[in-house]
């Protein structure tokens, strides 16, 4: 069990730095159903509901699924 964690710790130290990014809010059609959701590095969108409040749909998404981003640190709500 310890040669497999020194193998992961030894892969995550190759890795190279994650970017780190935000999630910026928009409602460009200002739709009452759905708003968008953006990466700030890649700018991959996603639609998300109306009714799910931010603070959770981000919550939910630590991570851009596009480019890999860490989306954990300050953000625009």
């Amino acid at each position: 069990a310890y040669e497999a964690y020194k193998g992961a710790i030894e892969l995550l130290e190759k890795q190279p730095e994650r970017k780190k990014g935000r999630w910026i809010e928009s409602n460009p059609q200002d739709s009452k159903l759905c708003r968008l959701m953006t990466c700030s590095e890649c700018g991959k969108a996603y639609i998300v509901n109306i009714n799910i409040p931010y603070e959770d749909w981000t919550e939910a998404h630590k991570f851009c699924i596009e480019c890999g981003a860490d989306m954990r640190g300050e953000q625009d709500g």
